[in-house]
């Protein structure tokens, strides 16, 4: 059974200026990215190429529900799913507003 924890949906929030590239760190730390892979071509994934993010959490759960999400949220992706492994739950954040979910 798997448990999801969302947050109450608010309207879209305007969204925060981006950065124009992520570095190749940032990008490294995704665990899953969907994206038409003739786009790869073209250089790294960038936050407004990715309209969910989804990370899976065994270890670094704390730092994937702090760090990482005012990370995705100051960049402003729309939606950042945790999927915590031990506790078997699917944490779901949306729409960031000045730099958090």
């Amino acid at each position: 059974m798997l448990t999801v924890v969302t947050e109450t949906p608010s309207p879209p929030a305007p969204m925060e200026p981006r950065r124009k590239k992520w570095t190749r760190t940032e990008c490294a730390a995704l665990d899953v990215l969907l994206k038409p892979s003739q786009e790869y071509r073209k250089g790294n994934p960038q936050p407004a190429d990715i309209r969910l993010l989804v990370e899976i959490s065994d270890s670094s759960l704390a730092f994937d529900l702090k760090v990482r999400a005012r990370l995705y949220a100051r960049a402003g992706i729309v939606e950042y799913w945790v999927f915590d492994v031990p506790a078997r739950r699917l944490v779901v954040h949306r729409n960031p507003l000045n730099g958090s979910y």
